[in-house]
């Protein structure tokens, strides 16, 4: 059985919290993350994502919001948000 039930390999980890800049490994099991470090061994985990050229955000999730059309119109739009 694999320590970890997930691993994000190599990726440029940036993590404001703990000022920490640079290429990391992260380990997460049980949907939590339990190690931040520069290579972990692979075979501690049972999936592996590579992550070479991207960046991790550790404990950030959806950073984007979607907000509806209806929101932004004013007593003057029309429902396709154009101007009457």
């Amino acid at each position: 059985m694999s320590k970890y039930d997930l691993m994000i390999k190599g990726g440029r980890v940036a993590d404001f919290l703990t000022n920490r800049d640079g290429l990391y490994d992260v380990a997460v099991c049980g949907g939590e993350i339990e190690l931040v470090a520069p290579d972990i061994p692979v075979k501690e985990a049972a999936n592996v994502i590579r992550a070479d050229g991207l960046a991790v955000l550790p404990g950030i999730t959806d950073l984007h919001t979607h907000i509806a059309s209806s929101a932004l119109r004013t007593t003057t739009e029309t429902p396709g948000g154009l101007p009457n």
